[in-house]
């Protein structure tokens, strides 16, 4: 379970992670407990324990990674 694995971060490193994924998942309108939200929070607990220091850039290369495509973002996104 993914949530076990948490137990061996520092606190800032959750902290790190969990205000990553929450300006991720807003930005791309992406519900944490979906399928995709899910897979972006791995991705996130990989990213920090590789390095990734500053929600910044753990935002940035989950849109790399995890970001709908264009034609899963609501219309008002795509700009349409």
């Amino acid at each position: 379970m993914v949530l076990f694995e948490l137990l061996s971060f520092t606190d800032e490193e959750v902290d790190l992670i969990t205000s990553g994924l929450r300006r991720w998942s807003q930005k791309n309108h992406i519900d944490v407990h979906s399928e995709r939200g899910e897979d972006a929070l791995k991705r996130a607990i990989g990213l920090v324990s590789c390095g990734v220091k500053c929600v910044d850039e753990l935002v940035a290369r989950l849109d790399e990674n995890c970001a709908p495509l264009p034609a899963e973002r609501p219309s008002h996104l795509n700009g349409e």
